[in-house]
């Protein structure tokens, strides 16, 4: 029985200490005004309260003279009356990007008197998350000096910087969101191919309709012994350029070339007739013609992203094999057969290859 009565006594003194301690604890509850904003990037899908301790943001001293302080709380706790306050006084579309509000710190502390006034400092700091990861985080505050009750400008200064966070991160969101966003996207590739066709220096040529071969654009030095007439050194090259998105989309722009080499391409002294820089052309056309098959090639064929530059080797290799095959049988032929038949076969090879693609307009 004895045990029983000092158990029950012990626990009555307790519940008497409790309710002591709250007595001294003042509240303060954020005034509801009507909504005067509207958040344009985000909503806040709750408020979460990260400080260690949140049983209280600070003290302040109460009456004229008095120089006792009292614990200082928001009505219903920090995490409750932020979110209340929010809902009531912010317009918010649900249907837009959600993200967390943090309490990373609330605190209000004196900072000295003078005379019947105080001075309180109120330091606020607020850290914004989506998916679990922190974005950025807002510091705010400032310092109140009252007579007697502190907790009015107090308060005025907590949602007059809960207010101008809540706009400073809607305004930096509105510039960084796709970047964040971003990183949550797969990674993904577009490649566009064109014809190049404005290279024009002392070394070489881009093919174009509008400007053919001419017996001077062969500068190399000719093979005076050799059974041929004249060579034309061409082939296919590929430029490419690679910019990422802010959407995490790597854009590759491809530019082929049928390029002629001047200092590679030349014509024996006898040989400077306009048959033969006829059949040169020809070759330089074929050229031509390969190129737009690989554009067609380049611009449906599915890149990855790792290994995009090795592909676009790999199809430029198999089309300059292929060019260099019809290059052979064209000379193949042009030796065996009557000139004009092989001309007028070859012009429609080359012209019907050509019109596929359609890569060069003029």
């Amino acid at each position: 029985m004895e045990f029983r009565k000092f158990s029950a006594g012990c626990f009555i003194l307790t519940c008497c200490h409790m309710q002591a301690s709250a007595q001294e604890l003042k509240t303060i509850s954020l005034k509801n005004e009507q909504q005067s904003y509207a958040l344009k990037t985000y909503f806040i899908s709750q408020v979460k309260d990260d400080r260690p301790d949140t049983t209280n943001i600070g003290s302040i001293k109460t009456g004229l003279v008095s120089k006792k302080t009292q614990k200082l709380q928001l009505e219903y706790g920090a995490r409750q009356s932020l979110t209340q306050f929010i809902r009531l006084h912010v317009q918010q579309d649900t249907s837009s990007i959600p993200i967390e509000l943090h309490i990373t710190d609330l605190s209000v502390f004196e900072t000295g008197t003078a005379g019947l006034k105080s001075s309180n400092e109120l330091n606020i700091a607020l850290a914004f998350y989506e998916d679990n990861a922190k974005l950025t985080e807002y510091k705010a505050g400032g310092t109140t000096e009252s007579t007697g009750d502190a907790s009015k400008p107090i308060e005025e200064l907590i949602r007059g910087s809960l207010e101008n966070i809540l706009k400073q991160f809607d305004d930096w969101w509105s510039l960084n969101k796709v970047f964040y966003q971003a990183q949550k996207t797969k990674p993904a590739i577009m490649v566009d191919a064109v014809i190049d066709e404005n290279t024009y220096d002392s070394v070489n040529i881009s093919y174009s309709p509008a400007r053919p071969l001419t017996i001077d654009d062969f500068q190399g030095r000719p093979d005076e012994h050799g059974n041929a007439a004249a060579v034309t050194s061409s082939m296919l090259s590929v430029k490419y350029s690679t910019i990422r998105t802010m959407s995490n989309l790597s854009i590759v722009d491809v530019s082929v070339l049928a390029n002629f080499s001047k200092k590679q391409s030349w014509f024996r002294s006898d040989s400077r007739r306009p048959d033969i820089l006829a059949h040169e052309q020809r070759h330089f056309d074929l050229t031509a013609a390969i190129a737009c098959e690989l554009v067609d090639t380049i611009t449906h064929f599915t890149f990855t992203l790792d290994h995009y530059t090795d592909e676009l080797y790999r199809l430029q290799r198999l089309k300059q094999l292929e060019l260099e095959q019809l290059q052979d049988q064209y000379d193949l032929e042009s030796k065996q057969g009557n000139a004009a038949s092989v001309a007028e076969k070859w012009n429609r090879i080359i012209r019907e290859r050509l019109n596929r693609s359609n890569c060069y307009k003029h």
